[in-house]
């Protein structure tokens, strides 16, 4: 007896993952940080995985529908992450955050979608085999 498994299931699945580790992080004592900076490129950072996570696991179909949904649900996510840093001890609300985060998200989505373009432009400069298993063009 086989088992499959949907690609979307494992994606989802990566994904929620990875969106507990971004609340766990974000709604821990804060850390000591060396400059606001590092801050900033933190939140945009770990976003940025989750918009890669999210295009395929929230896709249906397409990859512009998994796209803008993955936007909405990063931008969702995020807004949580920041409200509830408020009831946290040393931390804060922050705009700033936020706005690093949606950047990240945007990133990340973007970076899923121009993957998907390169591989899509790969397969159709490969060479194509005959029916002998020789490549078309090759002596």
């Amino acid at each position: 007896m086989s088992v499959t498994v949907d690609g979307r299931l494992i994606w989802r699945g990566l994904a929620a993952a990875w969106m507990v580790v971004i609340l766990v992080e974000c709604w821990s004592p804060q850390p000591p940080v060396l400059a606001p900076t590092a801050d900033w490129g933190t939140h945009g950072m770990g976003f940025a995985v989750l918009g890669l996570l999210l295009v395929p696991a929230v896709g249906r179909g397409t990859v512009r529908s998994g796209l803008l949904l993955a936007l909405v649900v990063g931008l969702v996510w995020s807004t949580v992450s920041e409200l509830g840093q408020g009831f946290v001890h040393g931390r804060s609300v922050s705009a700033t955050d936020w706005a690093a985060n949606a950047i990240g998200i945007g990133l990340g989505s973007a970076g899923w979608r121009l993957g998907t373009k390169l591989r899509a432009k790969m397969r159709v400069i490969q060479p194509r085999r005959t029916r002998h298993g020789s490549r078309t063009g090759s002596q």
